[in-house]
């Protein structure tokens, strides 16, 4: 995630790369819940219920943490994506 960081401090930031990477972090995470949710269907099996909660929390956190750290980068996007689109709405006016 620091990779990210980096790109949103740059005097001008490249959309791309910032898309690119927030999509790298996104497929780690589902990658991380996908193998807690496998270890945690081994301690269903196994009757081990507090390792089962612990587990639940622990993908909880994860994705609080990811959400939390990658805010700035998709509002950033998100901002991009609505002044283009404020852009086309505004020229397809002058046009009409």
């Amino acid at each position: 995630m620091n990779k990210l960081a980096v790109e949103l401090t740059l005097e001008v930031p490249k959309k791309e790369r910032i898309a690119e990477r927030l999509n790298d972090i996104e497929k780690w995470r589902d990658e991380l819940l996908e193998l807690l949710e496998k270890l945690q269907a081994m301690y269903k099996e196994n009757k081990e219920m507090t390792s089962v909660a612990s587990i639940e929390e622990e993908a909880d956190g994860i994705v609080d943490r990811v959400d939390s750290e990658t805010r700035g980068a998709r509002l950033f996007l998100a901002k991009g994506v609505a002044k283009s689109s404020e852009g086309n709405a505004s020229g397809e006016k002058c046009e009409g």
